[in-house]
């Protein structure tokens, strides 16, 4: 049986390869001729430190495991222009509701104009010849797609170099080239984001959030499930940040997956659109806090979520679709004011000769390895990958034989 590690549960600052905040602990092995101590160190490394590709998917929807500070951080950091049609209006539908709920008061204040106390979320924000991508998807006289012209004038505007993260959604993936957006894209981040061509990347660099596409009911290896496959690979890859729109609708909060259903937008599901996941989990699981933001039921001065496009009108149980949608969106906004993110719940174990490291909830979606070193942390080159493995969700479990050369040694985990 697993002897869990006792830890003191601190937390410290340490200069670590330009690196702090990391959780540390020890674990004597069971008193025998020739036991060792054996010290176990995890160092929880923030994705944005290591250029790390950022997939805000369906793991990364429950805001109570984002800390205050970086709410704060957030709001009083982040200048946020978003432009879409009605299915991107899903995501400002959630955050929303989520402002309007009485128990979080005004943590998830937005506004387009933001304030001291809101974030500064300006919706439908770039104004231009394509309201969203798929209207845009053609080249116009510049030699780029009309939102790519669009996000320029906004941005070339110094009454604008305020602006920090730039959004664009889709109407209907179906059928629309995504060689070309992915380029287009490229085109921006080239010119804006960090180390870009434009003069005002310099001292006011911008984030680019890319995104896929909604479901419509076609199933796996169908054109659209190709489409939004080609964009994942494509952000994890160049190491971009993905609001992975079909993923987030595609999982209720317990896991269970519907997109092979095949699964729709408004969370129909199956042979003749005849069952609906947002339906079904919310009557299930009738007094969780997600059911009563989306339908309001039992909260006083709180009449659920508004009509979700596509999803649900007020106060349905599908519009659960715009609810998690929401909270993805303040959660990746977290990681883009700098929360580390990452894994929670890390712990350490020694059992019959094997150190087992066990930790939960990696929201990125791309490949990690466990690094070991017995060397001073100070002077550690961190070289010996020693696992590897694809994030899931969930809980994760590692182990390997506990070294026979060293009393103590480090473990971290990285990025690929």
């Amino acid at each position: 049986m697993l002897r869990p590690l006792k830890a003191d549960n601190k937390r410290k600052e340490a200069g670590i390869n330009g690196k702090t905040d990391f959780g540390y602990g020890h674990v004597k092995k069971p008193r025998r001729s020739a036991v060792r101590l054996l010290s176990f160190i995890l160092l929880l490394l923030p994705l944005s430190a290591l250029g790390e590709a950022l997939v805000i998917d369906h793991t990364c929807t429950d805001i109570h495991r984002v800390p205050d500070q970086w709410v704060d951080q957030v709001r009083s950091n982040l200048h946020v222009a978003y432009q879409h049609t009605s299915h991107g209006s899903q995501l400002v539908t959630g955050m929303t509701a989520l402002e309007s709920f009485p128990a979080y008061g005004s943590t998830y204040a937005w506004s387009d104009s933001g304030g001291p106390d809101a974030l500064d979320f300006d919706d439908y924000g770039i104004p231009g010849a394509a309201p969203d991508l798929s209207q845009g998807d053609y080249i116009d006289g510049n030699g780029v797609t009309p939102w790519v012209t669009a996000t320029r004038n906004l941005l070339n505007n110094t009454n604008n170099y305020h602006l920090n993260v730039i959004m664009w959604s889709w109407c209907s993936i179906n059928g629309h080239d995504i060689d070309r957006y992915l380029t287009n894209m490229e085109v921006l981040v080239s010119e804006y984001g960090e180390g870009g061509s434009h003069p005002r990347a310099a001292d006011h660099p911008v984030k680019f959030v890319f995104m896929t596409g909604h479901a419509e009911g076609q199933g796996l290896s169908n054109y659209i499930w190709n489409a939004n496959e080609q964009i994942r690979a494509h952000c994890r890859t160049n190491d971009r940040i993905l609001f992975d729109f079909a993923d987030i609708e595609s999982f209720d909060p317990d896991g269970a997956y519907y997109y092979d259903q095949p699964m729709w937008d408004n969370l129909d599901y199956g042979p003749g659109r005849t069952r609906n996941w947002g339906h079904e989990w919310c009557t299930n699981n009738s007094s969780s806090e997600l059911t009563q933001l989306a339908t309001g039921d039992g909260v006083a001065d709180y009449t659920g979520c508004g009509s979700c496009a596509h999803s649900g009108d007020a106060g349905a149980e599908n519009t659960v679709n715009c609810i998690l949608k929401g909270r993805a969106t303040w959660w990746m906004l977290a990681r883009l004011a700098g929360w580390p993110g990452g894994p929670t719940g890390v712990n350490a174990y020694y059992s019959t000769g094997a150190c087992i490291v066990v930790w939960n909830d990696l929201c990125s979606g791309t490949v990690y390895h466990i690094e070991r070193t017995m060397e001073s942390l100070r002077t550690a080159t961190w070289t010996n990958k020693v696992g590897c493995f694809t994030n899931h969700g969930g809980q994760h479990v590692w182990s390997e034989p506990a070294p026979t050369s060293s009393d103590v040694v480090f473990y971290r985990l990285a990025g690929e």
